[in-house]
């Protein structure tokens, strides 16, 4: 097997189309898939059955950005949209685009696009006498109802 590198730098991601720059430390930005795409299960007799599950194509997007900055802010403003009628909000769409270099010169992007998206969670707070930076992060959860993936050469 030849020897291979993958390196990665320059992804950017999008929130309602605007990109968002005031990222946190540690892991900024986590997409999940809680959820199988198929479901197999076993018959009698040694039988296979084997069914799509659409929930597999929901996502959350766990999204750390700077306490009171500009991103927190505009998720904050989202959320109180929501809050005040779910019924009328207006839902949040997402994009990450991964950038994935292989150490010769080629470039690989690695598109999520994200759909239907509501808040789940209010960021927890912390004080801290003790020098804690968590402190001074807001981390928003935003579940999102249809989610996808693509390579882009």
């Amino acid at each position: 097997m030849p020897f291979q590198v993958s390196m990665s730098g320059d992804d950017t991601f999008l929130l309602n189309g605007n990109v968002v720059s005031t990222l946190a430390t540690k892991d900024p930005l986590k997409i999940n898939f809680p959820n199988d795409i198929v479901v197999v299960e076993q018959g009698k007799d040694g039988n296979t059955v084997i069914s799509e599950n659409r929930r597999g194509y929901e996502g959350d997007a766990v999204l750390r950005v700077l306490l009171g900055a500009a991103d927190d802010q505009v998720i904050n403003a989202l959320f109180l949209e929501q809050a005040a009628n779910i019924a009328g909000t207006t839902l949040i769409t997402g994009a990450l685009y991964k950038v994935s270099g292989d150490g010769n010169g080629n470039i690989t992007k690695v598109v999520y696009q994200l759909q239907g998206g509501v808040i789940l969670k209010i960021p927890a707070a912390l004080i801290s006498a003790s020098g804690n930076t968590e402190e001074q992060i807001a981390e928003w959860t935003i579940r999102f109802g249809n989610c996808s993936q693509r390579l882009i050469q």
